[in-house]
């Protein structure tokens, strides 16, 4: 018998998901499209979730090569990620959440594009999650160069999580972008990277991944209630992002910082922080708008005023924290269309 390249690495790190992760795991053996391979990171998942997994795939008859391997300690997704990037054989690389699931057409819609445009960097489905719709509506079908791809990730047009898309593996290995570990939110950063790097992007329009919301024992879900550790992750996440800017894109990529910055101060003001954070947080503002000031950018230190104290009280009224610092970012960016050779 013939065994047929696997085109495609499925990477799904496990750590207690044993109320979902048959779920997760039927999804994947359930693919229209099976020419693959799965990599199972087991973290040292401490529940039931591997016994539940070995017990399926003991049975399983199927074309899909299924791998499982076993991390000696555990070291969080971001590690897990990168072990399955380094064990991979596919040409591209697929990441599920083991609490997730994928609609059963998702590889065979996702590898098409592959074939419709050969060699593409990037390809990347719409996904559901409880209650929430993630289209790609306003996307092209089909985008290349690296400055307008980078420029739809800034803008919000690309979401900013390693799920849901085939990935080139040559990109990742040859540009080092891998996970970071030891932080939460690894998933920003790790894309704020790669796309600075992807060339041709591709967009399917059908639903392709479903997202869990609900699962307790997520980041998200978590910071909802202990937002410490968030507030330090994302505060030093930011910090990178405006050390690796690029004034090709100056202004996509300061409002880009801007607009993640106003959460972290709502959520550090309403749920609350150690003072360690709140030193943070302040310390960041206040270096965004010193430099600022020496660069004479009035348009930045005009909206950064607004989250300091006392103006940042008014985030708490969501008029204006939406409808206003928002729009706000949008004034930055026709500012620079006008005066923006002034800053070369």
């Amino acid at each position: 018998m013939i065994s047929m390249k696997k085109e495609i690495t499925v990477v799904m790190p496990v750590y207690k998901v044993e109320k979902y992760v048959l779920e997760c795991l039927d999804s994947i053996i359930n693919q229209t499209f099976d020419c693959f391979e799965c990599i199972i990171i087991d973290d040292c998942s401490p529940d039931n979730s591997m016994r539940l997994i070995e017990e399926k795939l003991a049975g399983y008859k199927g074309n899909i090569s299924f791998r499982i391997v076993r991390k000696e300690r555990n070291e969080g997704v971001s590690a897990a990620r990168n072990k399955g990037i380094e064990l991979s054989q596919g040409s591209y690389l697929l990441f599920i959440d083991s609490d997730d699931m994928l609609y059963e057409n998702c590889l065979e819609k996702l590898w098409e594009e592959t074939k419709k445009y050969p060699g593409i960097d990037l390809v990347q489905g719409d996904s559901y999650s409880e209650g929430m719709e993630n289209k790609n509506s306003g996307l092209q079908r089909y985008t290349e160069g690296r400055i307008r791809i980078n420029k739809l990730f800034l803008d919000s047009k690309i979401t900013s999580t390693p799920v849901n898309r085939l990935i080139r593996k040559a990109v990742l290995t040859e540009n080092a972008i891998y996970f970071r570990t030891g932080i939460l939110f690894e998933d920003f950063l790790w894309c704020y990277f790669l796309y600075k790097k992807v060339e041709t992007f591709a967009s399917v329009n059908s639903f392709t991944y479903f997202y869990r919301r609900s699962n307790p024992f997520s980041t998200m879900n978590k910071a909802k209630t202990d937002f410490d550790r968030p507030a330090k992750d994302f505060i030093f996440i930011l910090t990178v992002f405006y050390e690796h800017m690029e004034q090709e894109l100056y202004a996509e990529n300061i409002c880009f910082i801007l607009n993640k910055l106003m959460p972290v101060v709502y959520n550090a003001a309403t749920i609350g922080v150690t003072r360690e954070s709140y030193d943070a947080i302040d310390k960041f503002k206040r270096n965004l708008i010193k430099r600022h000031f020496r660069e004479f950018r009035p348009m930045e230190v005009l909206y950064e005023l607004n989250l300091f104290y006392p103006f940042c009280l008014l985030l708490n009224w969501g008029i204006y924290r939406h409808h206003i610092l928002y729009k706000y970012a949008h004034l930055i960016k026709w500012y620079y269309k006008i005066w923006g050779r002034l800053y070369r």
